[in-house]
């Protein structure tokens, strides 16, 4: 008899030791009732068959389809199909969206009977049920197999409710991010709403480990050395728009010779302007150059005449960089200034010449301070608001020493 012993060190997400003895377990088959804690279920036919367990597509007794997903720990190896399994199954029943769909129950089963999870290390045979409702549609996948084209005003509703999802997702605390959008993994239902599924590779701490997972050409070059984030759900889901747009697969896109970035003038010519411009934006290789968040591609979607989707990013990062530079070595200039001033020539001036010489540090101090404040609200000229600023602060203070000075 084989045991397989998953300790809670090697996967601290789950906080669980778990023991499984090998026995008849749980076998589901095509018209089966499958009894849950919560309800019971008709399985109608398999969806899918992995290396640990199966997809069932099934019918809850009150009439509602929903999907029956089951893991056998008697034929895992490690805890890692464990742990993600378990992790898509808790924060799928955290989630209310209209485009997510709607966990039911999650449990153990040992083939006689459902336990709470947590029964499950004293169970033999043991499988792990997670049951969601099924969303009733077809993929983008097979939308493509069925050599149908999605354009216009459907394209851009096709982005625009994506992208709503994922502002969804990334506004919970912590984040969750999907890490595996493609055609497969969204579903358009009778009215062409597309429901993001498969959560199954699902990431919702910052601090997890840097295991890599998604489907290559669907995801971006950090999420690839294990750094996923907001923004790889980005990447992710507009070459998942592109690739169902064109008809042309990741792998074939043709790439800027200089950037490395998918050439929409050569493939997506004839997508609506509003999509281009945030696939755009979304499709930057770099994760820093890339649009920041869901809810910003939505506006370059609904607005893409607007000075953030036609600007040039790619020097716009590099002025950033440059001011940032300028803007911290004047800010150590003036505090050099000032400390000089008054602190090691302070007794050899008098108070009128300290007043008159305080412009050698107000000035690049404010500078700098204004550069930062500028950039972080994105200001497109953050040098010269910077320089206005500025000069404004200098005519105060010569006001200052002009006016109010001589009456002190």
């Amino acid at each position: 008899m084989r045991r397989l012993v998953l300790v809670a060190n090697a996967a601290p997400e789950i906080g669980h030791t778990y023991t499984s003895v090998v026995g008849a377990g749980l076998e589901l088959r095509e018209g089966d009732w499958l009894e849950g804690e919560h309800g019971r279920y008709r399985l109608e036919r398999p969806l899918g068959e992995g290396g640990f367990g199966r997809a069932w597509a099934a019918t809850s007794e009150d009439g509602v389809g929903v999907v029956v997903k089951q893991l056998k720990l008697q034929r895992m190896d490690d805890w890692k199909s464990l742990e993600l399994f378990e992790r898509e199954a808790r924060v799928l029943g955290s989630l209310s969206h209209p485009n997510i769909p709607r966990h039911v129950e999650f449990f153990a089963h040992d083939g006689a009977a459902a336990h709470p999870v947590a029964a499950l290390g004293s169970l033999q045979g043991a499988s792990l049920v997670s049951i969601y409702v099924r969303v009733e549609g077809r993929s983008l996948e097979e939308h493509l197999a069925s050599g149908e084209v999605l354009e216009g005003q459907a394209l851009t509703r096709l982005l625009d409710a994506l992208l709503g999802v994922l502002e969804y997702l990334h506004s919970l605390a912590p984040p969750v991010i999907h890490r595996d959008i493609k055609p497969a993994n969204v579903i358009l239902d009778a009215q062409g709403q597309p429901h993001l599924v498969d959560f199954g590779a699902i990431k919702n701490h910052s601090r997890e480990g840097s295991t890599t997972v998604g489907t290559f050409g669907y995801f971006p070059m950090e999420q690839m050395m294990g750094q996923s984030q907001p923004a790889s759900d980005l990447y992710a889901a507009a070459m998942t728009v592109l690739v169902v747009a064109t008809r042309v697969r990741p792998e074939d896109m043709p790439l800027d010779d200089q950037s490395g970035k998918v050439d929409l003038a050569k493939v997506g010519a004839g997508l609506p302007t509003g999509v281009r411009a945030a696939l755009s934006g979304m499709l930057e290789p770099v994760v820093g150059k890339r649009l920041g968040s869901a809810a910003l591609a939505r506006e370059v979607l609904a607005n893409p005449g607007g000075a953030l989707a036609v600007r040039d990013t790619t020097a716009l990062g590099h002025s950033d960089l440059r001011l940032s530079k300028i803007a911290n070595a004047c800010i150590g200039v003036g505090g050099g200034s000032a400390a000089l001033l008054y602190i090691v020539f302070f007794d050899a001036f008098s108070e009128t010449a300290l007043v008159q010489l305080s412009a050698l540090w107000i000035a690049p101090v404010l500078y700098g301070l204004a550069a930062h404040v500028s950039m972080a609200l994105d200001k497109r000229n953050a040098g010269s608001v910077a320089a206005a600023v500025t000069g404004v602060g200098m005519l105060l203070l010569i006001a200052f020493y002009v006016v109010i000075w001589p009456s002190l």
